[in-house]
């Protein structure tokens, strides 16, 4: 279901993307590595790497490859899997920042809520692309709630070795406290965007933690054995720690900025 809710979501922002696609050449220098202009600019910096690279993830993949089965045996299959999700993230992420740069950053309308975001479509690609960009937009959010809802069980029952069986009770109470954090907006107020913009930048602050604990643990010899981390996966694991690293003080940085402004 998920999957499907997924492939809905690249569909859609990929039509929506073709619909509105700005200039080559504005696209090429969007390619060169740049830290935007403005007071927000942190912020918005830590709340794509928390989408995109964040702790979450690296725990969900971990708990995925747990689901189905994969052992050692299996490592070709797991890095292939891996690769087909790291590329499929990259072609929807630029997409969806596609659509912004043909929409809001033409029209120069601020955006507030999510509404605002699908009203940019409209002057410039008719209501055809809006409908097709709201459906994205509902793929995004539905495939995003269900994780969120899930992680926390899942991570307390790897922690005390219980199998993960979502018709528990503890499955049942946590996931629905985690999906009534969703009313929070619409009961006690508060600009939609901003917080979800800082709700993934707070991701951010947490990777170095993450990253950090599996650089510890692939280094064991008593839980690794042979399969020990060489050489080149702890250079790239360095690397993420010393990016992670970055985007947290962005990440700390922008937050601080955000809510003491």
């Amino acid at each position: 279901f998920l999957s499907f809710l997924v492939f809905v979501m690249g569909v859609c922002f990929f039509i929506s993307m073709f619909i509105v696609i700005p200039d080559p050449l504005d696209v090429l220098k969007g390619m060169i590595p740049s830290v935007p202009k403005g007071d927000s600019a942190f912020i918005i910096i830590a709340a794509m790497t928390g989408t995109t690279c964040g702790a979450l993830l690296f725990v969900m993949r971990s708990i995925l490859v747990a689901e189905k089965g994969w052992g050692i045996g299996d490592l070709k299959k797991e890095n292939t899997d891996a690769f087909v999700s790291v590329l499929l993230m990259l072609l929807i992420s630029g997409a969806i920042m596609a659509c912004a740069a043909g929409t809001l950053y033409k029209m120069g309308i601020p955006v507030e809520r999510a509404v605002d975001m699908v009203n940019t479509l409209e002057p410039v690609a008719g209501r055809f692309a809006m409908s097709i960009f709201v459906v994205g937009i509902i793929g995004a959010g539905v495939s995003s709630t269900f994780p969120i809802a899930l992680v926390l069980p899942w991570l307390i029952s790897d922690y005390t070795g219980t199998p993960r069986n979502s018709k528990r009770p503890m499955y049942r109470i946590i996931g629905a406290l985690s999906l009534m954090t969703g009313l929070t907006i619409p009961l006690i107020g508060g600009r939609p965007v901003w917080i979800m913009i800082s709700s993934t930048a707070f991701q951010a602050t947490l990777l170095p933690i993450v990253t950090g604990g599996m650089l510890v643990l692939i280094n064991r010899h008593d839980l690794m054995g042979d399969r020990k981390a060489g050489l080149w996966l702890n250079l790239g694991i360095i690397s993420t720690l010393l990016f992670s690293f970055a985007t947290a003080y962005m990440g700390i940085v922008g937050l601080i900025e955000r809510f003491s402004g």
